[in-house]
């Protein structure tokens, strides 16, 4: 698979114009672009992100992908169309981060990341590979502890407002259990003064890592 709708993330003006190409809810378009925003912040030159507007996916670098099944892609975008579902049928902008955020102004955002160098460090692997490796610098990354059937987000939210939306949940947590050795972290970065805080998840999906990023706003 070749991607020609690929653009860099911190390249704002082109990035625009390829979220704006996708088929999605201003809400959505509006959240995907501060999320990318806030990842652009922490990217390096030699291993740029991409994000693919045909795939609606972040990936790490164009050549590793050109042979990856479309299967993967399509996985990709079903599980960002329920988590987005999701989210808003629990009154937030992003399943990942749930109701943590004092801010409704990031969507999740679906990445793929392919092979890892150190499956034994997925977070900092997974981080790198995506060309993020400076939130390793400026920042602290926080296991989450992970639920067997779904986000931890979701399991902080209280048990009725969850089943009064349960039918896009549990469209949500299927599409989630395919990812295998799924786990769930945070970045918090102390040194930002607005508060941001980018959230993962992360699992093998045909023996290839990827999943979903956010970010928040943690003001506490």
């Amino acid at each position: 698979m070749v991607f020609t709708s690929s653009t860099p993330i911190d390249d704002r003006a082109s990035l625009n114009k390829a979220i704006e190409s996708t088929k999605l809810e201003k809400a959505d378009i509006e959240g995907i672009r501060n999320t990318t925003a806030v990842l652009a912040r922490y990217t390096q030159e030699k291993s740029r992100p991409l994000f693919d507007a045909e795939t609606q996916c972040i990936l790490a670098v164009p050549k590793p992908f050109e042979t990856t099944p479309l299967s993967s892609f399509d996985f990709l975008k079903d599980l960002l169309s329920k988590a987005q579902a999701g989210a808003v049928s629990l009154s937030c902008s992003s399943i990942l981060a749930g109701r943590s955020s004092d801010s409704d102004e990031f969507s999740d955002v679906a990445f793929y990341a392919g092979d890892l160098e150190d499956e034994g460090r997925v977070e900092e692997s997974t981080i790198s590979k995506l060309g993020l490796s400076n939130l390793l610098e400026v920042g602290e990354i926080i296991p989450v502890k992970t639920d067997a059937n779904t986000l931890a987000a979701v399991s902080a939210i209280p048990q009725k407002d969850v089943e009064a939306c349960s039918n896009e949940i549990s469209l949500f947590n299927q599409a989630l259990s395919k990812l295998d050795s799924r786990l769930e972290f945070t970045v918090e970065l102390p040194g930002d003064e607005e508060g941001h805080v980018i959230h993962f998840v992360v699992g093998k999906y045909e023996e290839k890592w990827c999943g979903l990023t956010t970010a928040s706003i943690q003001l506490e």
